[in-house]
């Protein structure tokens, strides 16, 4: 091996070992953060530390206290962290962890009511047949749709769609819905007025 190959090596060694490291210690500092914010008892081994953050995450208090806090989006990390006394790095790591899994999404949100010429539509989905979840999904995938969520009652979904002008239930009916199997009939719900709803733009 020559001098430039032992030594790129060893370099990429020590890079490893580095972040090896820094993986090590910022798993340790979460679960001492969760110790003391649940009253765990933190004399633990650290190889049952990294079992631990290995597993499927577990919603606990801190990561709804968390969340609770990022309805302000524009919150840092650091305030959040001095609020539950953790550290950056601990919030920092939920708030990824939780985005990675899916259980969070930070992104601006509009009122409907107050975009001119804008309006929601509640949308009651009969099927005709019995595949709920995957029609459901296909439907999730429409121009303007919100949310769609398989309910019980007189539908088999409920979707929430976002018109714009010159996107309207009769292009969305026609432009979009036509395109899906299966459905047997539907009915329209327009919102006049709402509380507390907040919704992505997208269209």
């Amino acid at each position: 091996m020559s001098k430039y190959s032992a030594s790129t090596s060893s370099s990429h060694i020590l890079a490893c070992s580095h972040s090896i490291s820094m993986l090590l210690q910022s798993q340790i500092d979460e679960y001492e953060a969760l110790s003391k914010h649940l009253h765990y008892n933190p004399n633990i081994y650290q190889h049952e530390i990294i079992t631990i953050r290995l597993e499927t995450m577990k919603i606990d208090n801190l990561n709804i206290d968390i969340v609770r806090e990022l309805k302000d989006g524009r919150k840092s990390f650091k305030k959040i962290a001095d609020k539950f006394s953790v550290t950056e790095n601990t919030v920092r790591a939920r708030v990824n962890r939780l985005k990675a899994e899916g259980v969070l999404e930070i992104c601006g949100l509009v009122d409907p009511t107050k975009i001119p010429e804008h309006k929601i539509v509640m949308i009651g989905i009969k099927l005709s047949e019995m595949d709920l979840v995957k029609k459901g999904e296909e439907i999730s995938k429409l121009k303007g749709i919100v949310s769609v969520s398989v309910v019980t009652g007189r539908y088999d979904l409920m979707a929430m769609v976002l018109f714009k002008p010159g996107f309207g239930l009769l292009e969305f009916y026609t432009d979009e819905i036509a395109k899906v199997d299966g459905i047997n009939s539907v009915e329209s719900f327009v919102v006049y007025k709402s509380y507390n709803l907040m919704v992505p733009y997208n269209l």
